[in-house]
Formats: C-alpha cells, structure tokens, sequence
C-alpha cells in the first residue's frame, strides 16, 4: 500500500481544555498538516462546568489559519476517556486506512507531522511495525546509538504517534492476552520478572476500569502479536499534560528531553532494535523496578478501594 502524504489526517483527541487545544494548534502552524480531524468527547452528566468548556474546546478550530481540510467528531454526552479514544481512533482510520494521532495536552515541534507521516509510508508494508511514536523518552546521552535517527522499540509513546489499519485492527478491547499470558511468558518481552509483574497489574488495573485508560490494551495487542515501534532518536513534541492530565496520576521522575531537530530523508537507516534503549525506559519511565512495584500494588489496592465505594454508593 502507497499513501500520499496529503491523505494521511492528523487526529487530534480533546476535551474540555480549550488553553490546551489552542496551544496545539498554534504549535502546529508551522507544519500545516493539510487534513485535520478534530474529536471532542462530550460533557459529563453531573459537571456543570464541562458544557462551556467542550462548547469553547470545539471552536478552537478558529485558530486553524492555514489552508487545510477540517473534519470534526463531537459528541453529545460523556463516553470517558478509553471509549472516545478508542472511538476517535477507529473514525480516522476507517475513513483513511492510517492516521497520525495527537493529544491536546502536546506541544508540536515542527518535524512532528513531517516525521510521522514520512515513517507511516515508509513502513506501510512492514507487518512487524506497528506504530510510529513522535514522542521520544531517552536523553540523547542514554541512547545505545546517538547517530541514528531513529530505533526499534517496544514500547509505543500514547501523547504523538501513528498507526495504520492493518495494525490497528489487532486492538482487543477485553485484554485477553494481557491477562492470560503468564508472568514467565511476559518476562520474556519485559527482560524482567518485576517487569512482567508490574505489567500484568497493569493490565489488571486496565481491564478492571481502576485506570480508565486505553494504551494498556494497545500494548497488550501490540506485544501479542510480537510487533515492534518505529521511534525518533530525538523529541519532536512535548507533552504538556504532566501536572494536569486527566488521567496521569503520577509525576514524571525523569526529565523530559526538549524538542530537538532529525535529518532522515536523506540519509535514512532501517531502524535497530537495541534492547539497551528498552530496558532504559523500563527503568526510567515505567519505573519497572521492585519500588514500582510496591507502589502499583499499593495504588492498585487503593483504586479498588474506591471503585467499590463509589459503586456501593450509587
């Protein structure tokens, strides 16, 4: 499959933050994608304040001064967050057959939409890939190869990235996988039984609805089917969403690396897999260690608390 770079849209997934959306899109002036496609989840029952904001958050597309095509999904009540990603996603890509996805809590450097959309056709074909990140983790001084452009991962960044149908088409949303693979088993992708154990919580706390999150399912299916993530040695975007994200619920511990510039086109590499690169952001950012474990558990735990007392009480 040959895609054009005018077809590829560029999704953005919002809610209730107007400021945030305006900073996006200003960001992405530079860049002009030519096909935006906007999704907006709407208003909670019971938030007064959500209709005004989701009301402002969809007439942020004023701000969209260049020339390009604008497409919008905006829904009437509350799906929360999994659903309308999910959702916003599966829209884009039955309509295109691949899509660049982007949050409203990012900051777009001007390589963004450039890199990824570039990435998404060279790779169209390569049934081995199944995302493109835009987000990178690793300073450049903990890269294992600080001369390539970009590296092979598996682990997918959920802020700035892409994906085609034929990958997105292995999404399970009831999590089977992750919740049947054994700890052994998973150890053996994690490079770590603490790894694994932290990753089935994950899972878990998913499947369960103690975290409304999507990106633990497309992990899972990402990891079933033995796949891999292209991703830049450099940062193209930053996620501003850190303090508050709707559904971050911990700090970042690690500095995050500055948007910075790649060359690609002409000297472009196919991409290594160095288990050096994962094993760092095991560390790093997932806190994949016996600390991070006593805190999921602990967290885990807490969230199940509280699910049961909010379902006791209604």
């Amino acid at each position: 499959m040959v895609i054009a770079s005018d077809e590829i849209p560029l999704l953005i997934i919002a809610f209730n933050r107007p400021e945030k959306l305006t900073q996006l899109l200003d960001s992405l002036r530079e860049s002009e994608p030519p096909l935006i496609l906007l999704a907006v989840d709407g208003p909670r029952p019971n938030n007064p304040d959500d209709l005004m904001l989701v009301q402002e958050t969809q007439e942020a597309l004023k701000f969209v001064t260049w020339k390009c095509q604008i497409e919008t999904r905006f829904r009437d009540t509350n799906m929360g967050l999994r659903r309308a990603y999910v959702d916003a996603v599966n829209w884009a890509i039955s309509r295109y057959g691949c899509t660049v996805v982007v949050e409203d809590d990012v900051i777009a450097g001007p390589q963004f939409y450039e890199y990824v959309s570039t990435m998404l056709r060279r790779h169209s074909n390569d049934h081995k890939i199944s995302q493109i990140n835009g987000y990178n983790h690793i300073p450049e001084r903990y890269l294992a190869d600080r001369s390539t452009d970009s590296r092979l991962t598996r682990y997918p960044t959920s802020y700035a990235w892409g994906t085609w149908e034929r990958a997105w088409e292995n999404y399970d949303s009831e999590l089977k996988w992750g919740l049947e693979i054994s700890v052994s088993d998973l150890a053996e992708i994690t490079k770590s039984r603490v790894a694994a154990l932290r990753w089935k919580m994950n899972f878990s706390n998913a499947y369960s609805g103690r975290v409304d999150t999507w990106d633990y399912f497309w992990v899972a299916s990402i990891w079933e089917h033995n796949q891999l993530v292209v991703s830049p040695n450099r940062n193209l975007v930053q996620y501003n969403g850190f303090e508050d994200g709707t559904h971050t619920r911990r700090k970042r511990k690690n500095t995050q690396p500055p948007i910075e510039s790649l060359e690609y086109d002409e000297r472009y590499r196919p991409p290594m897999y160095l288990e050096q690169d994962d094993i760092w952001i095991s560390n790093h950012v997932f806190n994949d260690t016996r600390i991070g474990l006593l805190e999921t558990a602990a967290a885990s735990l807490i969230l199940e608390y509280s699910r049961l007392v909010k379902k006791f009480r209604t």
